[in-house]
């Protein structure tokens, strides 16, 4: 397992993950942010891995200091990016 992938269990991880577990539940959404390298991509990695795969569908978006709004915004009205592709 690469370093950058280990969770220590702490009172933060912990409490994160029950908060969100809390509003995924109850089908609020949920935006966790906080300074660089606190391990916010690794609490929600392992908390989407532990979902029930069959009741909830994620994807995962990496975004870098340069990006905004805009970008974003992008993405998601891009249909392209959103169909299916066959091999052909």
């Amino acid at each position: 397992m690469p370093y950058f992938n280990i969770l220590v269990p702490t009172g933060d991880t912990v409490r994160f993950k029950y908060i969100t577990n809390i509003l995924v539940q109850n089908k609020k959404n949920v935006i966790i942010s906080g300074d660089t390298g606190v391990g916010k991509s690794v609490i929600v990695g392992d908390f989407l891995t532990q979902l029930q795969h069959d009741k909830f569908a994620h994807t995962i978006m990496n975004f870098s200091a340069q990006t905004n709004t805009k970008n974003v915004l992008d993405v998601f009205l891009d249909k392209d990016k959103f169909t299916k592709k066959r091999r052909t």
